[in-house]
């Protein structure tokens, strides 16, 4: 059953969350004051009918600038490049299409691919599109300034606001790849199997779909994982094999599993697969098979499995 709710999860993309409670509540806050500044002033300047009509597509951008600033999505130029670029398909499909359903198909579907070969894909730019052609109803003509009044101008509000908020209250760096962030140039670690950015990229393009992160940030992820690998690089034959304890196969995707040791002596090991590749099920093996399986010692921590970084004794083995 347990391994049914599983995959039913992975099915519907429910991942385990690497953010602490006080990230989320950061981002939490950087929304609120956000949409505050910006509907106020939108409000302000051009009254409460247009500022509503664009707050919306503008609030969905809020939640990728807050809570996901380092996203290849949440960038300026797609925040604002999507948005322009999907108000002016918008308009133009607003005036030149009268079917208000072709049209409102035609204008998300026209700004997807605009913004594809414009490099500035944001997914709440198909609202914007929307909007405009929706939106226009109290407006027989379509005002091509709705492009720079109020899209444009919401937009900047917001990368402003979020460049500063990251910067003084986060003490973060928005954009990702920011003009004043110190980058720390590692040792090329002494791995025959390292993999260089370019294969990185050429994975990317193998994969042929767009992927939420830039290749800078996935380079640093891959450098601070193989960092974090050749510093506990501790043989696992001289881990401590203890019932009660928790050990990793280190390898990745579906292939990966951890595993709980209920008992153990000198030829036998009973155990039960608590994540991973056959989750729920308890079985038994040899002590060398388990070894040769098994790579480092795991704990749960914040909802991950992480390595146990304490210090490994001598191997023995525990009833």
């Amino acid at each position: 059953m347990r391994y049914w709710v599983k995959e039913l999860l992975l099915f519907l993309g429910v991942e385990k969350s690497t953010t602490s409670h006080q990230e989320k509540l950061n981002s939490a806050l950087g929304g609120f004051i956000g949409v505050v500044i910006i509907y106020g002033a939108s409000n302000y300047l051009f009254g409460q009918t247009l500022s509503v009509f664009i707050i919306a597509s503008v609030g969905a951008s809020a939640v990728l600038v807050f809570a996901v600033p380092h996203g290849a999505l949440s960038q300026p130029w797609p925040v604002i490049g999507g948005h322009m670029a999907s108000a002016g398909v918008g308009v133009l499909c607003a005036v030149l299409i009268n079917n208000k359903l072709i049209a409102s198909a035609s204008a998300v579907s026209l700004s997807i691919l605009t913004m594809y070969y414009l490099r500035c894909l944001h997914p709440p730019g198909g609202a914007t599109a929307l909007t405009a052609v929706l939106g226009s109803g109290s407006h027989p003509e379509p005002d091509v300034w709705f492009i720079v009044n109020p899209v444009l101008f919401n937009v900047l509000l917001l990368i402003v606001f979020a460049f500063v908020y990251h910067f003084l209250l986060r003490n973060q760096y928005y954009p990702s790849h920011s003009l004043n962030r110190k980058h720390t140039f590692r040792k090329r670690p002494d791995h025959a199997s390292t993999i260089s950015q370019e294969d990185v990229i050429f994975a990317l393009q193998r994969f042929d779909s767009f992927i939420d992160v830039s290749t800078e940030d996935l380079c640093e992820l891959y450098e601070c994982a193989l960092e974090s690998a050749k510093s506990n690089d501790l043989s696992y034959s001289q881990a401590r094999i203890q019932a009660g304890k928790f050990y990793s196969n280190g390898l990745l995707g579906r292939r990966w599993s951890i595993r709980r040791v209920l008992a153990v002596d000198r030829s036998k090991v009973v155990f039960e697969t608590v994540a991973g590749a056959n989750e729920g099920e308890c079985q038994a093996c040899s002590l060398s098979d388990f070894l040769q399986w098994g790579q480092f010692e795991v704990v749960h921590q914040d909802a991950s499995w992480v390595r146990n970084t304490g210090t490994y004794e001598p191997h023995s083995w525990t009833q």
